[in-house]
């Protein structure tokens, strides 16, 4: 989103030099136009840096609150009512993000994978990898 909102305004700039265009007539040819998608790009790139922040932060609370590897005694107050709180800001946060299309989905899902499990072995303090999550049933494998 972050390339859209840089990459068109640039374009248009870029256009408007190489054809020598008033700048008027490029507003209303080039830029006009493209409102809504650069609105909606915009809201986009907020919502979605929002979410990384939120995610972030989560993870910091996760790791610094269980340091080291998971078999080390469990620091004070109940496990249980931190990963309910884990697991409500992460609902959360998917709740608010925009839907993107399958095929998008799908060409950045291995990357994705391997980012997951880097931070999961990375909390868990394990050398071992983590085995990737099951396929769900009609959805074709990495």
């Amino acid at each position: 989103m972050l390339a859209v909102l840089i990459g068109w305004p640039l374009a248009g700039v870029l256009l408007g030099v190489l054809l020598q265009m008033p700048l008027g007539r490029l507003l209303v040819i080039w830029f006009v136009p493209a409102l809504g998608m650069l609105l909606t790009a915009s809201d986009l790139y907020r919502r979605q840096a929002e979410t990384a922040a939120t995610r972030s932060r989560v993870l910091a609370l996760v790791a610094g609150r269980f340091p080291g590897r998971p078999h080390r005694p469990v620091p004070p107050g109940d496990p249980a009512v931190l990963a309910r709180q884990v697991q409500d800001v992460l609902l959360a946060t998917r709740r608010t993000q925009a839907r993107v299309p399958d095929w998008f989905f799908l060409h950045f899902r291995p990357r994705d994978r391997v980012d997951f499990q880097r931070e999961v072995t990375d909390l868990a303090g394990s050398a071992d990898p983590v085995p990737p999550p099951s396929t769900p049933p009609g959805q074709p494998s990495p």
